[in-house]
């Protein structure tokens, strides 16, 4: 049952006639009974009894009331009290007028133990220029405002709070109090710092390269890239990037954009390639890793890139494509000229054996009739000689015959 305003005014209302009928009561014994008549008496009798149910009534309705006060009152301590966040009040000096269990538990202490005691007991000593700030501000604000800092466990453990907190004019004390809200956000604290940490291990593992590295979302966006990629586009197309722009807008030749996102459309279409792009107007060559990027439940959310610059690399297979040709040339011209020196020097052979066979067969046969007549005229040494003659000429014939012939 909620408690209203209305029901008070009503309780003050019923206790002001309650009041003004015990005057009357106590105005009835001023009263002479003997002179008034029996109808009098009995009209004064039926008020009596009438203001009597009245009161009773009355009384009634006040104790419903008052149960319902307490009913509310134990209602809103409970509330206040195990709400899943703290709640303070403070002075206007900082001193904590007022806390709920959930603050005391956080801090480890009894609420005796906290009551008009400053805040700053409470808050690291490291964070306390963060408090002192954000009272100014919202002193200076009239409004509330917000503020992270990390406050004292009894236990001595530091533990990280969001508070938020709204100055109010105290009717009852006179004075302004400060009304606050305390969050524990120290799981979100060290998500927060993790996250961070994987941030600048990935800042640093996609700077280390010499490739330059960038994700898009699946409209174009750039959601990550490294220094590399931002000077080189800086570099080839004179373009500051930044995170949350399309990556279309800073290419201004428009078949080169239009070429950028056939590549990216097929990627979010779950392709992964690798391909080879020219800037013709400043001759450098890129190679490109494509990549798309899926998220938990295997949606395609968006792409990677790594580009190599394989200007070098291309220049050198040019030079030695160039030079193969060169080669190539100078070696069929090569071939040419040994194909007609080949000829010419198997030309030359085929005359050689042919001019040479027949004197060679005619020295053979002269020292053969040398040695079969000469009537003795021949010495043994004579002999030998011819032999040597005869030898010689068959080691020549057959010499001749490994030469070709025409």
């Amino acid at each position: 049952m909620n408690f209203k305003k209305a029901d008070l005014t009503k309780a003050r209302n019923l206790l002001n006639r309650a009041e003004k009928l015990a005057k009357n009561n106590v105005a009835m014994d001023d009263i002479d009974i003997d002179s008034l008549s029996q109808e009098d008496i009995n009209k004064v009798v039926h008020d009596l009894q009438v203001h009597q149910i009245e009161l009773e009534l009355q009384n009634e309705e006040l104790r419903n009331i008052q149960s319902e006060l307490e009913t509310s009152r134990a209602m809103f301590f409970e509330l206040y009290n195990m709400a899943p966040v703290g709640y303070m009040t403070l002075d206007d000096n900082g001193f904590i007028m007022e806390v709920n269990l959930t603050f005391c538990n956080l801090l480890g202490y009894q609420r005796q133990d906290i009551i008009r005691k400053p805040i700053t007991n409470y808050i690291f000593s490291d964070d306390q220029d963060i408090f002192y700030k954000h009272k100014k501000q919202f002193q200076d604000l009239g409004k509330i405002a917000t503020c992270k800092l990390r406050m004292l466990a009894h236990n001595g453990k530091k533990f990280y709070v969001c508070m938020e907190a709204t100055r109010i004019y105290d009717k009852e004390i006179d004075e302004f109090v400060y009304n606050c809200v305390i969050r524990d956000i120290s799981e979100e604290k060290h998500h927060e710092q993790m996250l961070n940490k994987q941030f600048i291990l990935m800042q640093a593992l996609i700077n280390s390269p010499n490739d330059m590295i960038y994700s898009l979302d699946n409209e174009y966006r750039y959601t990550a890239f490294n220094k590399n990629h931002k000077e080189e586009m800086r570099k080839d197309w004179q373009a500051e990037i930044e995170i949350g722009e399309s990556i279309l807008d800073y290419i201004n030749i428009p078949e080169y954009a239009e070429k950028t996102k056939q590549s990216i459309d097929k990627v979010l279409k779950g392709v992964r390639f690798i391909e080879v792009v020219h800037l013709v107007n400043q001759n450098v060559y890129y190679e490109m890793d494509w990549k798309p990027i899926i998220d938990g439940t295997l949606k395609i959310v968006g792409v990677t890139s790594i580009v190599r610059d394989i200007t070098a690399h291309k220049i050198a297979e040019e030079i030695i494509q160039n030079n193969n040709v060169e080669i190539e040339r100078k070696v069929k011209d090569r071939t040419i000229a040994l194909e007609l020196s080949t000829n010419e020097l198997n030309t030359f052979s085929s005359n050689v054996a042919h001019n040479f066979t027949k004197p060679l067969q005619r020295i053979d046969e002269i020292s053969l009739i040398l040695l079969e007549d000469d009537n003795g005229v021949l010495d043994a040494e004579d002999k030998l000689l011819v032999d040597e003659i005869r030898e010689n000429t068959n080691i020549m014939k057959k010499l001749l015959m490994t030469l070709p012939h025409s």
